[in-house]
């Protein structure tokens, strides 16, 4: 797993979207050269650096250079028109098929459990009502302050599937935290109204149905 996609969740923050639904979708990462390329003579690994973090290990191994470019698909396209030497690309296997590449080794991602999950992001809510809360927030750069809100979830018993942190501003957090309910639920909404009063600032991302694939 290669973590967080932080430019998907700094446009969260600093943006009005909501999320009205999500994706776990399995992934796997193929190492793609230009036809008749010979596996020796590649030296460098193009792809998103979330791809690459995904395929650690094996670039390791294997003394491959990372090279992080803006996407998965994109190297491979950047591959096929420009045709550097001793490059190879990290991408998928319709990627090969579209851009004429040869798959030289499949399924090279570090974890055989390798997920992306992906959110559907909308300037409007969704009237559809869901089974999973997303939100954000910040609190006061004090001892114990997360601990009381986190604190809140568990003592009504909500099952909480994510939390993640990222820097906001100077000593400051946004916290991303995923939960299990309806935000038409009572328990739901009482919670929430306990967490504003125990952060600096509350946004309610959405509530929305996950599907896995």
């Amino acid at each position: 797993m290669g973590g967080i996609v932080g430019e998907v969740n700094n446009n969260l923050i600093h943006t009005n979207l909501k999320i009205v639904g999500a994706i776990e979708n399995p992934v796997e990462h193929c190492l793609l050269t230009l036809p008749g390329t010979n596996h020796r003579d590649i030296k460098k690994v193009y792809s998103h650096s979330q791809a690459l973090s995904q395929c650690k290990y094996f670039l390791e191994r294997n003394d491959l250079e990372p090279v992080p470019f803006y996407d998965t698909a994109g190297s491979a396209k950047m591959l096929s028109e420009e045709r550097p030497d001793g490059v190879a690309v990290i991408a998928s296997k319709f990627a090969a098929i579209l851009y004429n590449l040869e798959i030289i080794k499949s399924n090279i991602e570090d974890s055989k459990a390798n997920k992306t999950r992906f959110v559907i992001l909308s300037k409007e809510k969704e009237g559809v009502e869901g089974n999973k809360c997303s939100i954000i927030f910040t609190t006061e750069h004090k001892a114990g302050t997360l601990f009381k809100v986190l604190e809140l979830f568990a003592k009504a018993n909500i099952n909480l599937t994510r939390i993640e942190s990222m820097p906001k501003q100077l000593l400051n957090y946004a916290f991303f935290l995923d939960f299990l309910g309806s935000d038409k639920d009572e328990k739901i909404q009482k919670v929430l109204k306990e967490v504003k009063k125990n952060t600096a600032e509350l946004k309610f991302l959405g509530c929305y149905k996950e599907r896995k694939i």
